[in-house]
């Protein structure tokens, strides 16, 4: 549980920790998502490796403009940012369970 408040408390910033996590996580979707639309869907497993050369830096560089645009466009220092929500199995059990 730890974990996870860590990294939902630093997603919501923006700092250098929160870019670089932002920049693993699309790296890690992007690659995943052409890894799905060649090798599974289409079966072209081998175009998938082999386009890596072009494939993983264009990845890169498109991952790390997002992640800096994004940490560049810093919230108003007058708007405090949410507070996080606080996770609580008793509280998450009940919203799971709740009927509907």
């Amino acid at each position: 549980m730890v974990g996870i408040e860590f990294l939902a408390d630093l997603a919501r910033q923006r700092s250098l920790a929160s870019a670089a996590l932002l920049f693993l996580l699309l790296v890690d979707e992007i690659e995943g998502l052409v890894f799905v639309a060649l090798g599974v869907l289409l079966h072209r497993l081998d175009l998938f490796l082999q386009a890596q050369d072009v494939l993983f830096p264009a990845i890169v560089l498109v991952a790390g403009a997002v992640s800096l645009v994004r940490n560049w466009r810093r919230p108003p220092a007058h708007q405090p940012l949410p507070a996080p929500e606080p996770l609580d199995l008793a509280v998450l059990a009940r919203r799971i369970g709740a009927s509907r």
